[in-house]
């Protein structure tokens, strides 16, 4: 078998289930998700979020090309023949960026990006939809928080991010306003372990209880999703525990993983991993020069 066909690039696609995200408690069928084909192709388009305006489903990801590049935050619409309109760039910075948390607050849209890299976690505010976003703070200041999630419940503002140099710690900071300041929880980390505690998209309510999607990363990274019903929520208790599974079939358009699950109305945002062989010059330069990077490169980044 010559390189060309050794050759293996990991891709993460976004996927629409048709259904609230609160229904896969009771589990779903993979034949359920319509994967979208998002132009120009990626290497990864992952960690979807999204809303509805004018009736138009919009998503927000991080768009990781080909090689080397960092990866930014880009958006499509999609119609309602799940079709996409080609990735726009909305937001790139110096460093790598993914994960885009919306949330509304005081009528603005907010956005918080995964930006461990630059050592904080940012939150921008849309000046002008899609494609203008601001900075108005930096929320949690010194530290390397990945993938944090928002969710407003009894009065208060909880914002949950995985810590630590495996990303095992989860640690979760509350406030009244998402301007900050932002307060630790004094049991942080409230979970630890790879199992159950990085942050896997949109944190929900249903039938009055909160629900906490985290990634399932024992055995690899991006393996499954874990729903965890948070039991207590307060600012001096945390307790979850896990209570279903949403994880890929070997028969799906993407059987090699899921890491990130988010709400939109009536709709459900996935994303899922395939491993597909590549024989274009064009990717096996860009897998190269990863690998050079990773060589020469002490610290490397775990994934979208």
């Amino acid at each position: 078998m010559g390189l060309l066909e050794k050759l293996v690039v990991p891709q993460w696609h976004i996927g629409v289930i048709p259904r609230p995200v609160s229904d896969l408690l009771d589990g779903y069928r993979d034949s359920e998700i319509n994967w979208l084909h998002i132009r120009p192709e990626p290497e990864c388009a992952a960690d979807p979020f999204g809303l509805v305006r004018d009736g138009r489903l919009h998503v927000f990801f991080e768009f990781k090309p080909f090689g080397p590049r960092s990866g930014f935050i880009a958006h499509v619409e999609v119609g309602s023949d799940n079709t996409s309109t080609p990735a726009l760039p909305v937001l790139t910075l110096s460093h790598h960026l993914s994960y885009p948390f919306l949330f509304e607050f005081g009528g603005d849209l907010l956005m918080v990006p995964e930006s461990a890299q630059a050592r904080e976690v940012m939150l921008f505010r849309c000046a002008q939809f899609p494609d203008r976003w601001e900075k108005v703070a930096t929320i949690l200041p010194e530290i390397e928080a990945v993938d944090s999630s928002v969710i407003y419940h009894d009065g208060l503002w909880w914002l949950f991010s995985a810590c630590g140099r495996e990303r095992d710690e989860l640690h979760v900071w509350y406030t009244a306003n998402p301007l900050g300041p932002w307060k630790a929880h004094p049991l942080n980390p409230v979970v630890t372990g790879l199992g159950s505690t990085r942050p896997a998209g949109t944190p929900f309510e249903a039938g009055g209880r909160v629900f906490r999607p985290a990634q399932d990363n024992s055995k690899s990274y991006g393996r499954r999703i874990v729903l965890n019903r948070v039991t207590v929520l307060s600012t001096d208790q945390f307790c979850e525990q896990p209570v279903a599974h949403v994880e890929p079939d070997s028969a799906s358009y993407c059987p090699a993983g899921r890491h990130t699950l988010s709400a939109v109305g009536s709709i459900t945002l996935i994303d899922g991993l395939r491993r597909a062989k590549s024989v274009s010059p064009r990717k096996l330069m860009g897998k190269l020069r990863d690998k050079l990077s990773a060589i020469s490169s002490p610290r490397q980044r775990d994934g979208g």
